[in-house]
């Protein structure tokens, strides 16, 4: 438990160290500069563990680098059933609507910086830290689980204070709220929501992407499974049954919402049983 709660401190402390030379070097904000921050302090996890720790013959083994067909299609085949539902919404969208490359997921282009991060940089970082590593240093598979989960849940804990620092500044530009303690208490009510919500949701993740880990041994299928997630990223499940955009009868609006449903469903029952194969 020792190695596992160092990792997170060391995890967490690479987004602060960065903020602070970014403070001392009077430079603007950078996400790739704070990538290669937490970059820099997972390499230092990674050769502490072979070569201080020494529990494993080489780095390749450390972060359990393998390659093959099972652990490539298992976490697709997974992740495609879990997000069954939301991926036949946005296609059915697109073919009853007809929009052009409609993304309900996700807003961003695939090759801005921040999405090339999202979806290939911080998968790469957490999963090396948070599974692979993790798994190194603990025994028992449902500890691994449990620990997993919930440090990789706790890691995000500081986006607290990012959340609250933006609710400020909005309410400070666009509401006149003469009671300052009042304006405090909804601003910081609102991050701890939103930050109980993130909580919640890494946590759920982190389960998950263990117990994938536990199935493959493999730091390729948990990196898939993490990127996959983060470009779908969470489903508005208010709009699953709610399309105002489509101009049908409310017969086949009807027939379509339970279409909709019938895939969520099936999506789901699949996925279960693939998860626990």
């Amino acid at each position: 438990m020792q190695i596992p709660l160092l990792y997170t401190i060391m995890f967490i402390s690479s987004v602060y160290v960065w903020k602070q030379i970014k403070r001392y070097f009077n430079l603007s904000a950078n996400a790739k500069l704070k990538t290669l921050s937490v970059a820099t302090s997972v390499l230092l996890m990674i050769l502490n563990q072979r070569f201080l720790i020494g529990n494993c013959s080489s780095i390749v083994e450390c972060i359990h680098i393998k390659v093959d067909l099972n652990s490539i299609l298992f976490p697709l085949i997974c992740n495609t059933f879990l997000f069954l539902g939301p991926i036949y919404n946005q296609i059915m969208d697109k073919v009853l609507i007809k929009e052009n490359s409609v993304n309900r997921f996700n807003q961003n282009q695939v090759f801005d910086d921040r999405m090339l991060i999202r979806i290939v940089l911080a998968p790469l970082l957490e999963e090396i830290t948070f599974r692979a590593l993790f798994y190194q240093n603990i025994e028992d598979q449902s500890d691994f689980r449990l620990i997993t989960s919930i440090l990789f849940s706790l890691a995000h804990s500081h986006k607290f204070f990012s959340f609250f620092k933006k609710e400020r500044k909005y309410r400070s530009i666009y509401n006149n709220e003469a009671n300052k303690f009042r304006d405090f208490k909804a601003c910081f009510m609102k991050a701890l929501l939103t930050t109980l919500f993130i909580l919640m949701f890494t946590f759920i993740f982190g389960f998950y992407a263990a117990t994938v880990f536990l199935k493959t041994r493999s730091l390729i299928s948990v990196i898939l499974l993490h990127s996959y997630c983060n470009y779908l990223g969470f489903p508005k499940l208010k709009q699953i049954f709610s399309n105002t955009k489509i101009n049908i009868i409310k017969s086949i609006n009807q027939l379509y919402n339970l279409v909709v449903l019938v895939v969520y469903f099936v999506g789901i029952v699949f996925f279960y049983y693939f998860i626990t194969m």
